[in-house]
C-alpha cells in the first residue's frame, strides 16, 4: 500500500513539515501543546495566568523586634519540651513551615540533622538553629544585628528554637511539633503582633478579578 493511499485511508494528509495533522476545533498544535487563547495563556484553573511556583509571598512586613525574649521559653512549655528534648525535629519543623507552608516536620533534616550531631558533638544542630533564627529574620523583617543572632543561636540553643516557634506561631505561620497541640498565644496586655497579608505572586491580568475580592460596581459616565 503506497504512501498516499495509507494517508488516505486514515483520514488525514501530511500538513506542514513537523508532520502533524490538523487537530480536532481546527487548530494546528501550538507549542505547549494548547490552542490559541484571547489574552495568549493556556484555559488555567480559576481562569488566571500562570504564576510562578504557584506559592503566595508575603507583602513587606514593618520592622519589629522580637515579640518575646530569648529567655521566655516558660511562656510556653510544651514549646520548651520539644526545643530541649527533641530539637532536631523541631527544627524539620521550622525550616518545613518556611520552605513550603506545611506544617509538618521536614524528616530529611531532622534525620540529617541527628547524624551530623553524632559526629560533629552537635555543631550541626547549632549552625542549623543559626540558619533557622536567620530565615525568620529576614522573613519577618525583625530588628536585630547579626551579632546577637549568632551569639543566641551558639549560647543557647533550645532558647534560640523556642523563641522561634513563638515568633512564627504569633505571625500565624505555627510550625507544629511533637510536643505542642496548637500554636502559642501572646499573653494579654502583651504586644500585637504586626498585621500580615499574602498575595499571589502575579496580579491577575486585566479584565479578571482579584480572588477573594468583592465584585466591584462600575458606573456609567454621565454625559455633561
Amino acid at each position: 500500500m503506497s504512501y498516499e493511499s495509507n494517508q488516505q485511508q486514515v483520514g488525514y494528509v501530511a500538513v506542514g513539515t513537523a508532520g502533524y495533522p490538523p487537530q480536532q476545533g481546527g487548530y494546528p498544535p501550538q507549542q505547549g501543546g494548547y490552542p490559541p487563547q484571547q489574552g495568549g495563556y493556556p484555559p488555567q484553573q480559576g481562569g488566571y495566568p500562570p504564576q510562578w511556583g504557584g506559592y503566595p509571598i508575603m507583602q513587606p512586613i514593618s520592622p519589629a523586634p522580637y515579640q518575646t525574649n530569648l529567655c521566655d521559653f516558660f511562656m510556653d512549655g510544651s514549646s520548651c519540651l520539644d526545643a530541649w528534648f527533641c530539637h532536631w525535629c523541631q527544627l524539620g519543623n521550622q525550616y518545613e513551615k518556611m520552605t513550603t507552608g506545611r506544617s509538618e516536620m521536614n524528616v530529611g533534616m531532622c534525620c540529617g540533622l541527628f547524624c551530623v550531631d553524632q559526629f560533629t558533638w552537635g555543631i550541626g544542630t547549632v549552625f542549623a538553629s543559626w540558619y533557622i533564627r536567620n530565615k525568620a529574620k529576614v522573613r519577618y523583617n525583625i530588628i536585630s544585628d547579626d551579632f546577637t543572632e549568632i551569639a543566641s543561636a551558639v549560647c543557647c540553643v533550645p532558647c534560640s528554637i523556642s523563641q522561634v516557634y513563638r515568633e512564627m506561631s504569633l505571625r500565624q505561620e505555627w510550625p507544629g511539633g511533637i510536643c505542642v497541640n496548637g500554636p502559642f498565644v501572646q499573653v494579654p496586655g502583651g504586644p500585637v503582633p504586626p498585621q500580615q497579608q499574602t498575595m499571589v505572586n502575579n496580579a491577575a491580568p486585566q479584565g479578571y478579578a482579584q480572588p477573594g475580592a468583592p465584585p466591584q460596581k462600575t458606573v456609567d459616565a454621565q454625559p455633561y
